[in-house]
């Protein structure tokens, strides 16, 4: 198992209101959890930065479904390669 990490940034179609974006990242949490994908998001006014690790084949699979979703809108990898261990426990926000 290769891990991989991804960062990148994107613009959501719409502004979410304080519950419906707890809501996302309470639903996030938990999938994210299933499939052993740690990291860390990142919430400014009109964008996000999301930091994802994960085995690799788990992170383009992911990141094609981020690409491919409507809510997500000027999509940016700032990084993404392999990385010999993950620097984070579990998926977290601040």
């Amino acid at each position: 198992m290769h891990l991989h990490r991804l960062i990148y940034t994107n613009t959501s179609a719409k502004l979410m209101s304080d519950q419906a974006l707890y809501e996302l990242l309470h639903i996030s949490r938990e999938s994210y959890k299933r499939y052993g994908i740690t990291g860390m998001f990142i919430c400014l006014p009109e964008s996000y930065i999301l930091v994802i690790e994960a085995p690799e084949e788990t992170i383009e699979q992911l990141y094609r479904n981020i690409q491919n979703d409507a809510l997500h809108i000027q999509v940016t990898t700032l990084r993404e390669g392999p990385i010999a261990s993950s620097i984070f426990t579990e998926w977290g926000w601040p």
